[in-house]
């Protein structure tokens, strides 16, 4: 019964309603700074404190318990300090919290990571460029449609259309953007000239696919289609361009450390000594054998550990032998040797010195483990640089965070 006096009055009453946020709020007060306070004034907040409990639970008048509510709340700001005074301090004591949780979560429980490279697809992708010029369906879209495709979908348009006639000529290294915004988003623009007209261009902050060959300053206009020889008039477009973000990981830097991987698992290395990848750079591969076992590529296009054919029924190779038609590149396609690389007019030595046909047999050194890409057309992998260390192995993929795409999500096993 007097429970629901109680409900009634807050429900009823200001005054009730406003004793009883004062005396949270100063109970909490008390807590954080009790050990800073003489023992006799927070004995006296006390005093209040249960004087104001006790007049809330006997349901006195409303002037009692607000008079109540008065006297706790001039103990409190004779005792108490003003919790104005330390908000600047107990502000920068939580983010330092913050910064140190963040540091200890991306070190030892999960690390955000970005597929560098085209070499897993697809089953998971990295940058993506798609050349909308000429296209019936090449529309870009504007307004929110726009927004939504930028921050959900992760795709970037770009369009220049050509105020005068002429061809490329020339073209400028890209350089950062000297704004203030520029410089904190770390944006980068390009010049370059179409007839007798120069154009500047913001370019994406995502890491373009590398042409071997191909110097930096023509590297965007590459992929944007702009060709050197073609006369190109007024209004036409010089760049449209869809460029679509690589997928966004969450990389499990935990479980590796004490439990052993498995055949199949996608895991994350840093490169140790590896030639063409860049020296403590992270990178994607699949694990296909351990320290020990043999590996042979059929000319089937399915491999073989310790003799036994792996296929379609084999976990976490499920995709990767649905293949029905030749080798294709972002497509499922087994995997290749180098005679398959011949067949697509590869040079040989270039995508598997380690296997340059069907009967060659690669046995894996022990402590180290072989790891193949998915896109098996263009990965550069153990059939190009052998073993690698286990112990180069940081993490394993537990899950696709953005862009929003049949992707997204976790990844359990």
């Amino acid at each position: 019964m007097r429970d629901l006096r109680l409900i009634w009055h807050w429900l009823s009453s200001r005054r009730y309603r406003s004793a009883t946020d004062e005396y949270r709020r100063t109970r909490t007060q008390l807590r954080r700074q009790r050990d800073r306070i003489p023992p006799e004034a927070a004995q006296t907040i006390q005093v209040s404190l249960d004087r104001l409990r006790q007049s809330l639970l006997d349901a006195e008048p409303p002037a009692a318990v607000q008079a109540a509510r008065d006297d706790l709340h001039a103990t409190a700001y004779a005792c108490l300090e003003d919790p104005r005074r330390h908000r600047v301090k107990d502000g920068i004591e939580t983010l330092f919290a913050a910064l140190i949780a963040v540091l200890a979560l991306r070190t030892f429980l999960a690390t955000p990571m970005q597929v560098p490279t085209s070499s897993m697809q697809p089953t998971l992708y990295g940058v993506t460029i798609e050349n909308l010029r000429g296209k019936s369906d090449g529309k870009i879209p504007t307004g929110w449609q726009r927004w939504v495709d930028r921050f959900v979908y992760g795709r970037t348009y770009y369009e220049l259309k050509a105020e005068t006639a002429g061809r490329l000529r020339t073209a400028e290294p890209p350089q950062p953007v000297n704004t203030l915004l520029g410089r904190l988003l770390r944006l980068r623009q390009q010049r370059f000239q179409v007839g007798d007209t120069w154009y500047t261009l913001t370019l994406p902050r995502l890491e373009l696919p590398a042409i071997q060959g191909l110097p930096t300053e023509f590297l965007f206009l590459y992929h944007a289609g702009l060709e050197p020889d073609r006369l190109y008039r007024p209004g036409e477009s010089l760049v449209k361009l869809a460029i679509t973000a690589g997928d966004h990981l969450l990389i499990d830097r935990l479980s590796v450390n004490f439990r052993r991987l498995r055949r199949g698992e996608i895991v994350v290395f840093r490169a140790q000594e590896i030639p063409r990848l860049q020296e403590n750079a992270f990178y994607l591969k699949r694990v296909v054998a351990f320290g020990g076992e043999t590996v042979q590529i059929g000319d089937d296009r399915h491999l073989r550990i310790n003799g036994r054919r792996l296929d379609n029924t084999t976990r976490y190779f499920e995709d990767i032998y649905s293949f029905r038609g030749p080798p294709a590149d972002g497509e499922y396609s087994g995997h290749i040797h180098d005679g398959h690389a011949r067949q697509l007019r590869i040079k040989p030595g270039v995508l598997a010195p380690e296997f340059p046909d069907g009967r060659t047999v690669r046995r894996v050194a022990p402590g180290s483990i072989f790891v193949f890409g998915d896109n098996t057309v263009s990965s550069y992998d153990s059939r190009k640089f052998g073993d690698l260390p286990q112990s180069a192995v940081v993490g394993r993929l537990l899950a696709v965070y953005w862009p929003l795409s049949p992707r997204f999500g976790f990844r359990v096993d």
